[in-house]
């Protein structure tokens, strides 16, 4: 009886979470194609994840939202706050870490890096997003 009792409160955890994750997707895209003309985007993740920008210390709070590369740069449309821009010509370095300032999911995280600053996000496919960045 309790073993039924936790499968069915882990389905409904599960149905739950598919169901904010579709919803937080769905409200990054509508911000994505408000603010980009289709033909502008380069490449794009509606479940994007900031983990932080590094001057800003360890305090900051994680956001959703779309990450959107153009072909001059880098934005980050948070569901909640302001967009950010990372000049592509101002980037020195694209990599992969396993956290950033402290936090984690336990899989690889999009770090990017310019001259005073860097910032890291979780993407769904951090390899596509490397190679995206990588380009000329």
């Amino acid at each position: 009886m309790i073993v039924a009792g936790v499968i069915a409160f882990v389905a409904v955890l599960m149905l739950v979470f598919s169901a904010v994750t579709r919803a937080t997707a769905a409200s990054a895209r509508r911000k994505i194609d408000a603010r980009f003309p289709a033909d502008s985007i380069v490449f794009s993740d509606d479940l994007a994840n900031f983990f932080g920008r590094t001057s800003k210390g360890v305090l900051q709070l994680r956001g959703n939202g779309g990450l959107v590369l153009t072909r001059d740069a880098l934005w980050f449309l948070p569901i909640v706050g302001e967009e950010m821009s990372f000049p592509l010509a101002e980037i020195t370095k694209v990599s992969t870490v396993k956290s950033h300032l402290g936090k984690t999911v336990g899989r690889p995280l999009l770090k990017v890096e310019w001259a005073e600053d860097s910032v890291a996000f979780f993407v769904r496919d951090v390899n596509a997003w490397l190679q995206q960045l990588a380009k000329p």
